[in-house]
């Protein structure tokens, strides 16, 4: 088996970075929901909520780092299909077409209204 293109390796890391941008909004949502949990219960102690809320905070921070380099691979996908490369065959060309649709649909989705509803 030949190793794997530049080409290759560029739309598995779209792809990856595509899950992992996924990944964190669920979570974000999961710990806010979380954290509201925490703040109607009576007999939450405060040193609790003050962790949850560090949670809240830290996966906050963290996204928008995946998704900065979400588009710096994205453009590097994108400069390697321009590349066209004959080493590259058609459905290595078309698995990095969609991984560039997808990350393109990611990058455009705003999650701040849902984000800010919790």
């Amino acid at each position: 088996m030949p190793p794997p293109t530049s080409l290759i390796l560029k739309a598995l890391s779209v792809t990856r970075l595509i899950k992992e941008e996924r990944h964190y909004h669920k979570e974000l949502l999961h710990e806010k929901q979380r954290l509201q949990g925490m703040r109607a219960a009576p007999e939450t102690d405060v040193y609790a909520v003050k962790q949850q809320e560090t949670v809240v905070d830290e996966t906050l921070l963290v996204m928008p780092t995946v998704r900065m380099k979400l588009a710096v691979a994205l453009e590097a996908l994108i400069t390697q299909l321009d590349a066209a490369n004959p080493a590259d065959t058609e459905e290595t060309v078309m698995n990095a077409r969609n991984a560039v649709e997808q990350a393109k649909k990611v990058l455009e989705e705003d999650h701040s209204k849902e984000e800010e509803e919790l």
